[in-house]
């Protein structure tokens, strides 16, 4: 079973590649806006720094909601550990993990399926305060708490 140390370290590493990848694309646009010249057809030339200006505007809160999920993760790494789930738990249940804390979805950690969920996702909302032995439903399927770490 996975540490929440290294849980969270998969988590910053798959946020920073986000950021990269994000940051990479919003060069590349800038760039390829530069290099748009003005042709006799003028409207296609606004048209396309049209376009090309709210490719970067929806990149640029595609940036801001990934550094906000960095953000997240340093609050979630000095979060402390509770018998009750809260923000930051490793959840194990007799069908799954979970880390509760931003949401990515299903990762792989030391060759191990954790889904990183937040607090907003219904499964979240299900396993907010429960602890070791509890039941939740979600979709149709108990799952018994094991382990809250």
């Amino acid at each position: 079973m996975p540490t929440k140390e290294a849980i969270l370290k998969s988590c910053e590493i798959l946020v920073a590649k986000r950021v990269a990848d994000i940051q990479e694309a919003m060069a590349a646009s800038r760039e390829a806006a530069n290099n748009e010249t003005k042709s006799s057809a003028g409207d296609k030339y606004e048209t396309t720094r049209a376009m090309m200006h709210f490719e970067l505007e929806k990149l640029s809160g595609q940036l801001n909601e990934a550094e906000k999920l960095r953000e997240a993760l340093f609050q979630i790494a000095e979060a402390p550990c509770t018998s009750t789930i809260n923000l930051g738990n490793v959840i194990t249940t007799n069908t799954a993990t979970y880390f509760l804390g931003i949401g990515l979805g299903k990762i792989n950690v030391e060759n191990e399926s954790v889904f990183a969920i937040s607090t907003a996702s219904p499964i979240g909302q299900l396993l907010l305060g429960k602890s070791f032995g509890d039941e939740i439903v979600f979709n149709n399927t108990t799952q018994q708490i094991l382990s809250v770490y």
